[in-house]
């Protein structure tokens, strides 16, 4: 499997991703930090709980057209929301960071 950052961003991203990682032959979920830079592909080890926790990470945004045509251009999947903390008065747009995909794509 491969991973990298979605065209759309253009700065470096860390993001806090769950591992499974063996301690005393049992296994345990451990949150570290990873570096992704723009138009890097990067290799993902036979890590289930790492491979979905790339495949939900999603940043939130305040709405603009802007962003919701370039997240558009670039095939990001993405949606529109209305903030609930607010009351619905603003509108954001959350979208997944990462594409994941096999390396036969």
């Amino acid at each position: 499997m491969i991973a990298k950052l979605i065209d759309a961003i253009k700065t470096p991203q860390t993001l806090n991703l769950a591992e499974t990682k063996e301690v005393n032959g049992h296994a345990m979920a451990v949150y570290k930090p990873r570096r992704f830079l723009p138009g890097k592909v990067y290799e993902i080890p036979d890590d289930p709980l790492l491979l979905k926790s790339l495949k939900n990470c999603t940043r939130q945004s305040p709405y603009t057209a802007e962003l919701e045509m370039t997240l558009k251009n670039c095939g990001a999947s993405y949606e529109t929301k209305m903030c609930k903390s607010c009351g619905g008065r603003v509108k954001k747009i959350e979208y997944h960071v990462v594409e994941v995909s096999d390396e036969a794509d």
